[in-house]
């Protein structure tokens, strides 16, 4: 068929309102005459702008009346130049520049942070809060908005610290959000990505924080933006009440998918084989394995076939892998094979050093493997993505997940049609509703004057009744005003009355909080284990193991992973599980113990003591903070301690901040690269220093 033939075949299609099919047939054009340096023609660019794929107009070859239209959709986000905007993307833009709230369901490849950069540009807003649900994501964001409006804009990401002074941009999950809550006065703009995740359906454990961080932001911002993927409808709830819910299926990228399950399903053997197949150097490609178990199983299957890397840099980075980690650590081998392994426990700095890896054509990651990770954590893309299992851990992988998971193909002018293999099936396809609701447990402990109108009267009743009863044994005007003031991090009422009711009831068993002052280790076990007995849920690991790896893990910086590992070796602890048990005690035991300090001072003012000093160092994984700060930056802990022995910043000084220890790292930043001579130490700089750096371009006058 000719080229005529076929954009007159989906001229018929817009003519007879077939639009996404029409424009799916376009984007499937356009991926076949990729590697043709022929100009568009006049015809190709007109039905281009008549589905609203404005971006991808080649303006040299377009009849004038296609020109002007797509020079209106052009709009300044923040990069040297306009850029031009999709037909919903400009849709979406206007709404919220009329001042409109808008929550919107939008396919993965639509741009939805595209419009917030925009709207960020044009309209100048003092105060912005960005709430994303992990902090792989919130690096990304930081990193994109910083190198936009860094000149112009504070982007604060850490909680620690005075507000900075002009404007400012805050991008925190929503536990981070939450202590940050009292600092905030008002908001010109309140983002929430990934708003399902307010629904216990999708998160049960987190969900009740970001239900309070959305409380609490909405009653004071003057607008508000809430993105989510495939929602099909928005039930009427508290939370969205005033915003208009827009839902779009706008693709600019077309899924094709190979349905492989029904010769591999359930047969390693067979899946191996097809990954081989499937995955070959030089094509990007995502594997999502659905478990740690079946992440070694499918990366190994590729490995096999994949010889070693001829990459300087990327068996540079094995090495250093091997010697700063493990040498037994699987990805110190992998990354020299060009694969990557992706999860939510790995070091932030080693997790986004594989994703930069991935995004290069040459010497960089062509496949990488993961966990649910990937589904939610980073905003990234590929050619390929093939589906190894269908579960989510234990659970079997949702429709919803799943949509999300292959939304990850295909990347506007790179990957204009992306490709997924399922080597198991595929969930039963079916419509995503949001029901929001108000937490059980958050009654009584957040603020949630602002919807009260809504509760029940049961409801109403059992909030006065939480709120007086530990308000009285606490000695406050109630528990939402330590919520308040940032001195109980719980979104549990259960938790906090199981607490309460211990450490009132039961003083003798709380003695010993005052051990964790102490440099003896062994006397932090007794209070450790109650704590974790209050909170028996949750904690991936056996108790004796969590309380091992803190009394290890307290000589974090001083020492070193491999040997820390060796001490942990009676506890068989592994690299792997180092991460996720470095996560746990610095989030769950870290929040536990503030919030078990901060009864513990009200029920017993005249104890004479204060554990806080130890929560925050634990909070920190016993690292300096500014150094557990730089790695969420990019900046590998163990390139920190020898700057520090180097001098150019003291990590110890007790006063530095995040924005002085920036600060001396840029003044001396040549010291800085003098002091690393490897390959692999000199690329994790030029990540982070990428990340800290504002763009000096200046934007050309249109």
């Amino acid at each position: 068929m000719t080229d005529f033939e076929v954009l007159s075949r989906i001229n018929d299609m817009i003519e007879l309102g077939c639009e996404q099919e029409a424009r799916a047939s376009l984007i499937e054009h356009l991926h076949g005459r990729s590697q043709s340096e022929e100009a568009y023609t006049p015809l190709l660019n007109h039905l281009l702008r008549r589905v609203g794929l404005y971006p991808y107009l080649q303006l040299d070859t377009a009849m004038w009346q296609d020109r002007i239209v797509a020079d209106v959709f052009r709009a300044d986000v923040g990069l040297p130049e306009f850029a031009t905007l999709h037909r919903d993307q400009s849709s979406l833009l206007s709404k919220l520049l009329k001042g409109q709230s808008v929550a919107v369901s939008a396919p993965t490849s639509f741009g939805k942070s595209f419009v917030i950069d925009a709207f960020i540009s044009i309209t100048r807003p003092k105060s912005v809060l960005i709430i994303v649900p992990t902090l792989a994501l919130m690096d990304e964001v930081r990193r994109r908005l910083h190198r936009k409006f860094g000149g112009s804009y504070s982007v604060v990401t850490t909680t620690e610290g005075n507000i900075p002074e002009g404007s400012k941009i805050f991008v925190f999950s929503q536990e981070r959000a939450i202590t940050y809550a009292n600092r905030i006065e008002s908001l010109d703009l309140f983002i929430v990505d990934e708003f399902y995740k307010a629904s216990a359906a999708f998160d049960k454990d987190r969900s009740p924080t970001l239900v309070r961080a959305m409380i609490k932001f909405s009653s004071i911002a003057k607008q508000r933006y809430f993105l989510a993927p495939n929602i099909s409808s928005l039930k009427e709830n508290l939370f969205t009440r005033g915003m208009e819910f827009v839902k779009t299926d706008f693709n600019t990228v077309v899924l094709k998918t190979y349905d492989l399950s029904d010769s591999t399903s359930g047969d390693v053997e067979k899946k191996s084989a097809a990954v081989r197949r499937i995955c070959q150097p030089g094509s990007k490609t995502l594997l999502y394995a659905g478990s740690h178990s079946q992440v070694k199983v499918a990366s190994d299957a590729v490995k096999m076939s994949w010889p070693l890397s001829s990459s300087d840099l990327l068996r540079d980075i094995g090495r250093w892998l091997g010697d700063n980690y493990s040498a037994t650590w699987a990805l110190s081998t992998l990354i020299q094979h060009r694969i990557g392994l992706h999860n939510g426990q790995i070091h932030r700095a080693i997790a986004q050093m594989q994703l930069r890896l991935f995004e290069m054509e040459q010497h960089g990651l062509d496949l990488i493997v993961s966990t649910s990770s990937i589904i939610e954590g980073v905003n990234t893309s590929a050619q390929r993505v093939v589906v190894w299992s269908n579960k989510n851990g234990n659970p079997r992988l949702s429709n919803f997940d799943y949509r999300n998971l292959i939304g990850r193909g295909g990347r506007m002018f790179r990957y204009f049609v992306g490709e997924v293999y399922l080597l198991e099936k595929a969930p039963a396809d079916s419509e995503t509703q949001l029901t929001l609701e108000l937490p059980e447990s958050l009654l009584g402990v957040a603020e949630i004057d602002s919807v009260s109108d809504s509760l029940s009267e049961a409801q109403r009743d059992k909030a006065e009744a939480f709120d007086r009863d530990v308000s009285a044994i606490l000695n406050v005007t109630s528990v939402a005003a330590l919520q308040r003031e940032g001195k109980l991090q719980s979104s549990d009422a259960n938790v906090i009355w199981k607490l309460v009711n211990s450490i009132s009831n039961e003083p003798s068993n709380w003695r010993a909080l005052a051990n964790l002052n102490s440099s003896n280790r062994e006397s932090w076990e007794w209070v450790l284990f109650n704590a974790i007995n209050l909170s028996p849920a949750g904690w991936d690991a056996p108790y004796t193991k969590v309380v091992a790896f803190i009394k290890v893990v307290a000589d974090s910086w001083t020492s070193t992973i491999p040997a820390m590992l060796r001490k942990l070796s009676n506890h068989s602890v592994t690299v792997e599980e180092f991460f996720k048990l470095e996560r746990t005690v610095s989030y769950k035991m870290a929040a536990l113990l503030g919030d078990i300090n901060t009864i513990h001072a009200r029920v017993s003012p005249n104890r004479g003591f204060d554990v806080s000093p130890f929560i925050y160092r634990l909070s920190h994984a016993f690292l300096p903070a500014t150094v557990y700060q730089l790695e969420e930056y990019g900046l590998p802990r163990m390139l920190s301690r020898r700057i520090h022995l180097s001098a150019i910043v003291d990590f110890e000084r007790a006063d530095l901040s995040l924005s002085d220890a920036l600060e001396a790292l840029e003044t001396r930043r040549s010291e800085v690269y003098k002091l690393f001579g490897s390959p692999a130490e000199h690329f994790m700089l030029d990540h982070f220093y990428a990340g800290v750096t504002v763009d000096q371009v200046t934007r050309q006058s249109t």
